[in-house]
């Protein structure tokens, strides 16, 4: 009667046909009255299109209610409405506040989190109330390294290779073992797989980013299968850095070098 309306008087509730979402159309902000919006779509992607709407007009992070036995209606529904509360085949106002229709935490105030200006999504209880200290004592972080499943080493290790598989080998190494022979010695071996291969024996005592770049270039042309490092730490460095640009060529070396 107030809004001059004339209802039969048993009426529960008023559902107003709306054709969009904004400004021009008042009642598809919130609304805190027996007043429903309907919306009539064509499929489940307009609809949840429409609720993307409506939810980013007057309602960022509140709650969201989908009715669906369609897991993957039900996760796209979840992954693109940017609500703190996502209910499933529940009433919405009483499903919202938790306990009666779910296990949610129940509350009659709920956060909408950053979405909505607040600092929790959560519904709001006496853990959002608690002040807790924490006592950092000092120590180190705990730090792990991730070895092969099997290291061979002793004097006639180097056999191990004939049992590579593979169609491609790039040996990474120095101009030092090319002289001491080493290289025949890997290549004695590796020989017995029939692998191709190739030797980069351009690695300094401080390999320069150019050198790994050079090696990096030879691998993508080549496309080994199997990368050996010969030599000290610099051929193992080097080499462990041309396998990551030639696995990941997306990989900026300036963004490594800042970390």
């Amino acid at each position: 009667e107030l809004a001059g309306l004339m209802v039969p008087a048993e009426t529960k509730i008023l559902v107003a046909e709306l054709e969009g979402v904004g400004p021009e159309f008042p009642l598809s902000r919130e609304k805190l009255s027996p007043i429903l919006a309907c919306y009539i779509v064509s499929d489940y992607q307009e609809g949840i299109k429409s609720c993307e709407e409506m939810t980013e007009f007057g309602g960022l992070g509140h709650s969201a209610v989908i009715h669906s036995n369609n897991r993957e209606v039900i996760n796209d529904f979840a992954q693109r409405v940017r609500a703190g509360r996502l209910l499933v085949n529940s009433p919405s106002t009483h499903g919202a506040i938790g306990d009666l229709y779910n296990t949610n935490t129940p509350s009659l105030t709920l956060g909408c989190g950053s979405m909505g200006k607040n600092s929790t999504t959560d519904n709001v209880s006496i853990g959002n109330l608690i002040n807790i200290k924490r006592v950092a004592l000092r120590k180190e972080r705990m730090k792990w390294f991730k070895v092969p499943p099997k290291v061979y080493f002793e004097y006639g290790s180097l056999q191990y290779l004939a049992k590579l598989k593979g169609k491609n080998a790039v040996i990474v190494t120095d101009p030092l073992m090319v002289k001491l022979d080493y290289v025949d010695k890997v290549l004695y071996h590796l020989k017995k797989t029939g692998m191709d291969y190739q030797i980069f024996s351009e690695v300094e005592p401080d390999p320069s980013v150019e050198t790994v770049e050079k090696g990096c270039r030879l691998m993508q042309d080549f496309e080994p299968d199997v990368i050996i490092a010969l030599g000290g730490g610099s051929a193992i460095d080097a080499a462990k850095g041309m396998w990551l640009f030639y696995e990941c060529p997306e990989t900026d070396f300036g963004h490594l070098r800042l970390k």
